[in-house]
């Protein structure tokens, strides 16, 4: 029996449609949430390494010690105080993965808003002639005015592009090396450091760091 008031029901490609989009979203946030379980269980990961006992010249005594995932300078005594010292390395490596998280998408957003104002040109050249009917019909003037009023705003748009890209590079382009010869040298010490290291931790050094800075 139907109701009045009652909605009217959704047509059948319409509740696909929804379903789709509520299947593709479960699958991203499973995908996300699976990332970041990875992301966690790497940065975890040292707090289980095995403790060993290794000879400290200072004292001429054997002591504990546990390895860290990066080998770096610690202000401090790392074997009393290793939680410290891992807290310490995953801040550090968190401010380089922000920093180099930050300056790539700064960079790409310029990219990519130079690559919108161009496509959005693209397509006026190529619905030229609904764009030129549209200004004929604001300044009302003949076609041969409206083709040529057309065009020049396509080209002083062109020339604002390139002039912005000209600005971006000449104000950026040390930035961006600078910021390339860093992140290059940071993954070639990396994988130099995996290849001559005797820890037996080598591989998850690099995947730490690795998943850290995605």
């Amino acid at each position: 029996m139907d109701y009045a008031g009652r909605p009217p029901d959704k047509p059948p490609d319409i509740n696909r449609m929804d379903q789709d989009d509520n299947i593709e979203k479960s699958n991203i946030n499973i995908n996300n949430t699976w990332d970041d379980t990875i992301v966690y269980l790497y940065i975890i990961f040292p707090l289980f390494y095995p403790y060993q006992e290794i000879y400290d010249p200072a004292t001429n005594q054997t002591k504990l010690h546990k390895d860290l995932p990066i080998s770096s300078w610690i202000p401090f005594d790392v074997d009393g105080n290793y939680y410290n010292a891992l807290l310490w390395e995953d801040i550090a490596a968190t401010c380089c993965a922000v920093y180099n998280y930050g300056t790539d998408i700064f960079f790409f957003s310029f990219i990519s808003y130079v690559i919108g104002q161009l496509d959005i040109l693209n397509y006026i050249i190529l619905n030229f002639e609904s764009y030129k009917e549209k200004i004929k019909d604001q300044i009302e003037c003949y076609d041969e005015k409206a083709e040529f009023v057309t065009m020049q705003l396509c080209i002083k748009e062109h020339q604002r592009l390139m002039g912005f890209i000209n600005d971006y590079n000449n104000a950026m382009r040390s930035v961006m090396l600078r910021d390339f010869l860093q992140s290059s040298l940071q993954i070639a010490l990396l994988c130099l450091y995996v290849l001559v290291s005797g820890s037996s931790h080598n591989h998850h050094i690099y995947y730490h760091n690795f998943c850290v800075h995605i």
